[in-house]
């Protein structure tokens, strides 16, 4: 487990390897209002990034509001400049 603070941050990630500088997002999280069930096919199998789902997913509610995402990324940029 790994306790951040902005200095640390800073020191960790962005001064140790100033070319490759870190990246961040805050995303926004949608769950599934119902589980979806998928049979194993050949086509799932494999190392593929990216596989065709045969489902339209009913979603709920977003996990988080617009202002509460605006105000973790906000955080996020006060913490790693």
């Amino acid at each position: 487990m790994h306790i951040w603070t902005a200095e640390s941050v800073r020191a960790d990630r962005l001064d140790f390897r100033p070319k490759h500088r870190l990246a961040v997002l805050v995303v926004s999280a949608i769950p599934l209002a119902e589980p979806v069930r998928l049979a194993r096919t050949p086509e799932y199998g494999g190392c593929t990034s990216w596989v065709q789902l045969p489902v339209t997913p009913t979603l709920a509610a977003p996990v988080h509001d617009e202002a509460a995402l605006a105000e973790v990324a906000a955080r996020v940029r006060e913490a790693v400049g």
